[in-house]
């Protein structure tokens, strides 16, 4: 999602939906046609996220669909200039062109070296590890 900003120089925060006010996010830092990933992939709060964002010094660019879902919560928290995307949609241009960047920088990966991120234990598994 990060690849369908036409801004220059920010940073672009790619949002998804987890439910329960949770997402799944990722920041890239953008400069002209290069793109670098400012931090690992996350899942939290929009609020833990929101606390990582307002550090950042340059325009951030919401793009998924959490950036119109949480469009609110993010004004009344940043003060940094942001702006967001309306219809971004995942298109396999898109994603070509990310896997090629990718491959471009010796970046390879194999079916072994992926994991998802929702597979993050229930509260009530959390909860009882804590109690043991």
């Amino acid at each position: 999602m990060a690849y369908t900003s036409n801004e220059d120089n920010c940073y672009i925060c790619s949002l998804i939906d987890a439910k329960h006010s949770n997402v799944y996010a990722s920041i890239f830092e953008k400069n002209g046609n290069n793109y670098t990933k400012f931090n690992d992939f996350m899942f939290d709060t929009i609020d833990n996220l929101l606390l990582v964002l307002g550090s950042l010094k340059k325009k951030i660019f919401f793009v998924g669909n959490c950036g119109i879902l949480y469009k609110d919560v993010i004004k009344s928290y940043m003060k940094n200039d942001i702006f967001f995307e309306n219809d971004t949609l995942v298109s396999s241009k898109y994603v070509g062109i990310a896997a090629f960047d990718k491959f471009l920088r010796g970046e390879t990966l194999t079916s072994k070296n992926l994991s998802a991120l929702y597979l993050k234990k229930s509260s009530a598994e959390e909860t009882l590890e804590a109690k043991s």
